[in-house]
C-alpha cells in the first residue's frame, strides 16, 4: 500500500480492492421509478473486474480493479452496502491506523446512487457510516469523550476530527461553521502542500457524533432540483475524518463529484 492510497467509485463478488496507489471501482445502481415506468433495460452486465455496454448492436468491454453489481437485490453476487465496504472501506480502515492517508471518491451523473453509496440510509447505512463505526470500534480507537479544545486530556490516547466543505461555483465553504459559513480558501503552502486554512476541525468522541456532523453539514449545504432527481446536489462536497495516534496521523476522505448532465431525453 502507498503512502497515498485512493479508490474511486464510478457512480459483486467477493475480495478487496487490489493495493495500490488509485483503484476503480464501478457499481450498477437500481432502475429509478422513472426507468422502471419506461419499462427499461438494462444495458451493463458486469463480472468481478470487467463491464460490458451494449450500444445499440455493439458490445463495449471496460476492465476495472472491482466490479458491483446492485442492479437487484435479489440476484446471486448482488452488490450490497456491506460488500462495497468490505471491497474499499476496510482497506482505508487498515490504512489509516498504519498512518495512511486514504481517499474514496464517487463520481457520477446525478441520480447514479453516489449518495447512497456514501452515506446509505438508516436502514442501509453507506461508506462513511460504517468507516465511522469501524474506527472507534476498533481497539486502537475506543470511543473517548473530547474535550473543549478537541483533544482527550490525555496525549497518548488517539485523537478524532471530522471537517465538511462544499465546492460551489468556484467557492469552498465551510459546512461546519454554523451560520457564519463564509467563504474560504485553497492554497498550495510550499511545506504543507495543498490545505484550506481556516477550514473546521470538529473534535468526534464517537460513530454517533460524525453522523450528527454529516447531518448538520448536509442541512447546510447548497442543493438544488431538477427533472432528473429529486434531491440532486449542483456541487462537490468534502468530508474527512482525520486520525492521530501517537507519533503518527492519517487522513479518510470521502469526495462526492456531481456533474451537469448532458441528457439528451426531455426533461434531462
Amino acid at each position: 500500500r502507498s503512502h497515498e492510497s485512493s479508490s474511486a467509485i464510478d457512480g459483486g463478488p467477493q475480495g478487496a480492492m487490489p493495493q495500490g496507489g488509485i483503484n476503480v471501482a464501478l457499481r450498477v445502481r437500481p432502475f429509478s421509478d422513472r426507468e422502471v415506468e419506461l419499462r427499461s433495460a438494462c444495458a451493463v452486465s458486469v463480472s468481478e473486474t470487467s463491464a460490458v455496454v451494449q450500444v445499440g448492436s455493439d458490445f463495449r468491454t471496460f476492465e476495472y480493479d472491482r466490479c458491483f453489481d446492485s442492479l437487484d437485490p435479489g440476484s446471486k453476487g448482488y452488490g450490497s452496502q456491506s460488500l462495497v465496504y468490505d471491497s474499499i472501506g476496510s482497506d482505508i480502515i487498515s490504512g489509516a491506523f498504519e498512518g495512511c492517508d486514504g481517499c474514496v471518491l464517487a463520481y457520477g451523473e446525478r441520480g447514479a446512487g453516489k449518495t447512497y453509496t456514501m452515506i446509505g440510509t438508516s436502514d442501509d447505512p453507506g461508506l462513511i457510516p460504517r468507516v465511522a463505526e469501524a474506527l472507534f470500534s476498533s481497539g486502537a480507537c475506543a470511543e473517548v469523550p473530547p474535550t473543549t479544545n478537541g483533544t482527550s486530556g490525555r496525549a497518548e490516547l488517539p485523537r478524532v476530527w471530522a471537517s465538511y466543505s462544499e465546492i460551489r461555483n468556484e467557492h469552498v465553504r465551510d459546512l461546519l461553521r454554523g451560520r457564519s459559513a463564509a467563504s474560504i480558501r485553497v492554497v498550495d503552502h510550499p511545506q504543507l502542500g495543498i490545505c484550506v486554512p481556516g477550514l473546521s476541525e470538529v473534535p468526534c468522541g464517537s460513530a454517533a457524533d460524525v453522523m450528527r456532523l454529516l447531518g448538520f453539514g448536509a442541512r447546510r449545504r447548497a442543493a438544488g432540483s431538477t427533472l432528473l432527481c429529486s434531491d440532486p446536489s449542483r456541487s462537490h462536497t468534502i468530508f474527512t475524518l482525520g486520525l492521530q495516534l501517537p507519533r503518527r496521523a492519517a487522513a479518510a476522505g470521502a469526495v462526492g463529484l456531481g456533474n451537469n448532465n448532458n441528457g439528451t431525453e426531455e426533461g434531462a
